[in-house]
């Protein structure tokens, strides 16, 4: 029965978007393994299958734990085919109630990339998410937009004081990603340099040096990071200093 089951799924993929409408419908099946075979050739249709884009995210929600992930992991696999219908929808379902459901959207949208763009404005807001393993997801969903996630900066800065040392070690590679852009960062970016974790130190003075001259308004931290026992800030907090110019 099984194979029969799977041999039926790589028929519709070979079908191409034609047979995503049946797709859909066995989404909701009450056999788990007819819900795993079609979230499966959704994520193998990619593009073809954005039209579900709407009935997985809705999965996200569901009692089981596999194919709550499986649907994730299809809504990634679609998002990078065709993130511009794919990444809004991903966005919206950013500010639902479920904190199963932010978490995996976040997840999805880390994996997206750069493709994920759009959701930046709802990433920015995720970094004040109830659940550190969503704002965990956003920090690292920003960090991968580079250049992109310019307008989260203030957000980042502000998530420079997470409770959480793994998000702050994440917000600040995300500010070092946007360069110096996040100049605005650099008051709060020295301060961090005294955070308890020579993770998020070692990444605060990398985000220093890559900002540049705007460094230059941290030189008293980035100097007593040159004492730091961490040889690593100690040699990424010269390069601030460096990069800060003559106001360093």
């Amino acid at each position: 029965r099984q194979a029969c089951a799977e041999a039926a799924a790589a028929i519709c993929v070979d079908a191409g978007a034609e047979t995503v409408p049946v797709l859909i419908e066995a989404l909701s099946s009450e056999n788990p393994e007819v819900r795993r075979l079609a979230v499966t050739a959704l994520k193998q249709l990619k593009r073809d299958g954005v039209s579900a884009v709407p009935q997985l995210i809705a999965c996200l929600a569901s009692d089981d734990q596999a194919f709550r992930k499986a649907a994730a992991d299809a809504l990634a696999a679609i998002g990078q085919a065709a993130p511009e219908e794919t990444v809004p929808q991903l966005a919206e379902a950013l500010g639902s109630s479920n904190v199963e459901v932010r978490f995996l959207t976040a997840g999805a949208l880390k994996t997206i990339g750069k493709g994920a763009v759009a959701a930046v404005p709802a990433l920015s807001a995720a970094l004040a998410d109830k659940d550190s393993g969503v704002r965990f997801l956003a920090a690292g969903a920003l960090g991968s937009l580079g250049a992109h996630a310019v307008p989260a900066v203030p957000a980042l800065t502000t998530a420079l004081g997470d409770d959480n040392v793994e998000v702050r070690f994440l917000v600040a590679g995300a500010l070092q990603a946007t360069g110096r852009a996040a100049a605005p960062a650099v008051p709060a970016l020295g301060k961090a340099l005294s955070d308890s974790s020579p993770h998020v130190r070692r990444a605060v003075a990398g985000a220093l040096k890559a900002v540049g001259p705007a460094a230059a308004a941290a030189v008293n931290e980035l100097i007593a990071g040159l004492q730091d026992e961490n040889a690593q800030v100690r040699h990424l907090a010269v390069g601030a200093l460096s990069a800060g110019g003559e106001g360093a």
